[in-house]
């Protein structure tokens, strides 16, 4: 007993150019035979096509636009670098060490110290900015951010 097997591809979507008609390629195939059928429908006056089940083409407001390759490049390096970046947040009375390559207090060179000594955090002013003071209790006058420090744990 052999069983009929028969399939309808239609390839699509069919956008409307300028002055011409929308037409489709529709490929008719059978198990049991070696060769299919191939004809032409011009869309726009084949009237049973539209009323029929077969699913319709998507007009170009509701398909989404491809990504150029640049917007592409830029999503891929943003969640590079997101998935690295850690957010550090410090508390008044933390102790922190300050970046001795942003203060360029002590020239050490290669193998010099990079980070100088305990600081305390005297005030978080928001954005990453924090005022600290030194071991002797004076208030630094600039601010410093918070890749300029680092935790102490004392």
């Amino acid at each position: 007993m052999a069983i009929l097997q028969r399939g309808i591809d239609i390839s699509g979507p069919f956008l409307k150019a300028q002055g011409k008609e929308k037409s489709c390629l529709i490929m008719e195939s059978s198990s049991e035979t070696t060769h299919s059928n191939t004809s032409v429908i011009n869309l726009a006056s084949n009237k049973d096509l539209h009323s029929s089940n077969i699913p319709r083409p998507m007009d170009r407001k509701s398909r989404k636009k491809p990504k150029s390759v640049k917007q592409k490049s830029k999503e891929k390096m943003e969640k590079y670098y997101n998935a690295k970046v850690h957010s550090t947040t410090f508390k008044p009375r933390d102790f922190v060490y300050r970046g001795n390559e942003a203060s360029y207090a002590k020239e050490g060179g290669k193998l010099g110290p990079k980070w100088e000594s305990p600081y305390e955090v005297v005030e978080a002013l928001g954005r990453g900015a924090y005022k600290i003071r030194n071991g002797k209790g004076d208030v630094l006058p600039q601010t410093w951010n918070v890749q300029d420090l680092n935790k102490c744990y004392l």
